[in-house]
C-alpha cells in the first residue's frame, strides 16, 4: 500500500499542527478532511477484515464553526459562509498476542529520523526520545543492521526469551525475528495491522505538508467546507433577478449570449470580484436597485418562512421530490453551493404565487356591464378574435376588455375588420350575463354592436 497522500488529501486533511507519534491523539480537520478520512478508513477496514485484524474507528469529539465575512455591495459587512471544523479521534484494538502488547512500528528513513506509527489503543502514547533516531536494532537477534521497519512490543509479564527485560519493558524486533518467538498467525496479524496504522498515520499528514488556501480557491464556496447563510444568499438572488429583469432557471439559461442562471449570478455577486461582473453595470446604473432588493428580499423571506412547500406541491405528484427538497432548504439557516439552484427557485415560486394571488384579487373585482336589455357604450380592447362553425353557419367571436378589465363577448356572422390588441369605442345591447366556464369571470354578452366614430 502506498502511504503517500494524494495532493488533494494533503491539501485538505490537516489544518493545524498535531503530534504524529500517537494515533489516538485528538486532532482537528475541516469538512472535506472529515469526509476524506471517513472514506479512507472505510477502505482500510475492508482490508482489515480481509487480513483478520481489528478495524479502526473514527470518532467525532466536538465541532466548531468559524464565520467567513466580507464587504458587501450595500456598504457593510456580512457573513458569507460558515466553515466547520471537527475534533476527531482514531480508536482501534491491536491483535491479541499472548504475553505482549503491540505498541507500534518504526519506519526507518535514510536521514536517520524515524517515523513512529503508534497503535491507537497503545498504553504508551509517546515513545521515549531515543526511538526517534534509534537504528535497526533487534532485541531477538541482537544485530544492528539496515532495516526498513522494526516493531515495538511491550512485555506484559517477564519472559524467558528476554532475560534482560522485565514486565513493562519495551522490546524492538525486526520483522523476520518475530517468527522466532511468536506464533505464525500472530506474526501475520501484527505485520498486517502495522500496515493499517501506517496508512492511518499517513492520513494524518502534518501541517507542513499542507498548502495554504489560495485567494482563487476562496472566491467560490467549497461544497464541503462552506455553508452559505440562506437569508444573505436570497438577497443576492433577488438582486440578480431585479438587475436582469427576470428570473432565469438553469434549464433556460443561454451561456453563449451571457444569460446565466439567476442562482449562478447570485453566487458570483456574493463571492467573486464584483467590479468585473457584467451585471454590476446594471446595478451601478440604478441607484435604487440595492434598496429595492433589500425590501423584496424581506418579503420573500417572510413568505418562505411561513410556507410549507411540501403542501404547496401536494397537487403536483410529479414534482413532489422538488417541493420536499425546497421545503428542507427553506427551513435551513445555511445552504451548500450545490443546492443554490434549488434555493434560488424559492424566489420564482414567490413571484408565481403573488402573480396568481394578484390575478385572483383582481378577478374578484370584475363585474357585469350594464343590465340585460340596456344599450351600453364602452371602450373595448379586442383581446381575442376567433372564427368557428355553428348551427347558424360561420360565427366570429370578439372578446373585449373594457377600461376596468371587465369581459365582454360579441358574436357576429361576418368579419368586423377589427384587429386584436386595438381598442374601439362600441355601442351595443346587453344580451346576457354569465360566468365564463374557462376563466370563471363575470362575462357580459352583447348584440347589435356598432363601432362609434372617433
Amino acid at each position: 500500500m502506498n502511504p503517500k497522500l494524494s495532493d488533494i488529501a494533503v491539501d485538505v486533511i490537516r489544518e493545524n499542527e498535531v503530534k504524529i507519534d500517537d494515533l489516538s491523539d485528538q486532532f482537528e480537520v475541516g469538512e472535506r478532511g472529515l469526509e476524506y478520512l471517513k472514506n479512507e478508513i472505510s477502505k482500510l477496514n475492508l482490508k482489515a477484515a480481509k487480513w483478520k485484524v481489528p478495524g479502526i474507528e473514527l470518532k467525532v469529539i466536538s465541532e466548531r464553526k468559524v464565520n467567513d465575512t466580507s464587504d458587501n455591495l450595500w456598504g457593510g459587512q456580512e457573513v458569507t459562509g460558515i466553515k466547520k471544523y471537527y475534533t476527531v479521534k482514531i480508536e482501534g484494538d491491536a491483535p491479541q498476542v499472548e504475553g505482549f502488547q503491540f505498541i507500534g512500528k518504526i519506519e526507518h528513513t535514510p536521514t536517520g529520523e524515524n517515523i513512529l506509527n503508534i497503535s491507537p489503543n497503545s498504553k504508551i502514547k509517546n515513545l521515549p526520545e531515543v526511538y526517534r533516531t534509534i537504528k535497526g536494532e533487534c532485541d531477538v537477534c541482537k544485530s544492528n543492521r539496515e532495516r526498513f521497519n522494526t516493531f515495538i512490543l511491550q512485555l506484559e509479564k517477564d519472559s524467558e526469551k528476554f532475560p534482560d527485560k522485565k514486565e513493562g519493558d519495551l522490546i524492538q524486533v525486526g520483522s523476520a525475528c518475530l517468527k522466532r518467538f511468536l506464533p505464525g498467525i500472530s506474526v501475520s496479524s501484527l505485520m498486517n495491522y502495522a500496515k493499517i496504522i501506517e496508512a492511518i498515520r499517513s492520513l494524518k499528514a502534518s501541517d507542513s505538508e499542507n498548502e495554504p488556501e489560495s485567494e482563487n480557491d476562496r472566491s467560490m464556496p467549497d461544497i464541503y467546507k462552506n455553508h452559505i447563510p440562506s437569508k444573505t444568499f436570497m438577497k443576492y438572488v433577488v438582486l440578480s433577478y431585479l438587475a436582469n429583469g427576470k428570473f432565469v432557471a438553469k434549464k433556460n439559461a443561454n451561456y453563449e449570449i451571457g444569460e446565466y442562471p439567476t442562482s449562478e449570478e447570485a453566487l458570483n455577486l456574493m463571492f467573486n470580484n464584483k467590479s468585473e461582473l457584467p451585471i454590476m453595470k446594471k446595478i451601478k446604473a440604478n441607484s435604487t436597485l440595492l434598496n429595492h432588493a433589500n425590501d423584496l428580499c424581506e418579503k420573500v423571506i417572510d413568505w418562505m418562512e411561513k410556507t410549507n412547500f411540501s403542501e404547496l406541491g401536494s397537487g403536483q405528484p410529479d414534482f413532489m421530490n422538488y417541493y420536499n427538497n425546497v421545503n428542507v432548504l427553506s427551513k435551513s439557516p445555511t445552504i451548500r453551493a450545490k443546492n443554490a439552484g434549488y434555493f434560488a427557485s424559492i424566489l420564482a415560486l414567490y413571484l408565481r404565487h403573488h402573480k396568481d394571488l394578484n390575478k385572483k384579487q383582481s378577478d374578484g373585482e370584475k363585474i357585469y356591464v350594464g343590465k340585460i336589455g340596456d344599450k351600453i357604450t364602452f371602450h373595448g380592447k379586442l383581446i381575442k378574435l376567433k372564427s368557428f362553425n355553428s348551427q347558424w353557419g360561420i360565427s366570429v367571436l370578439h372578446v373585449f376588455e373594457d377600461l376596468d378589465g371587465n369581459k365582454v363577448n360579441w358574436f357576429t356572422s361576418t368579419d368586423s375588420g377589427m384587429i386584436e390588441g386595438e381598442t374601439y369605442p362600441i355601442t351595443a345591447t346587453v344580451k346576457s350575463h354569465q360566468v365564463d366556464k374557462y376563466s370563471q369571470l363575470p362575462t357580459t354578452t352583447v348584440k347589435n354592436a356598432k363601432i362609434n366614430k372617433m
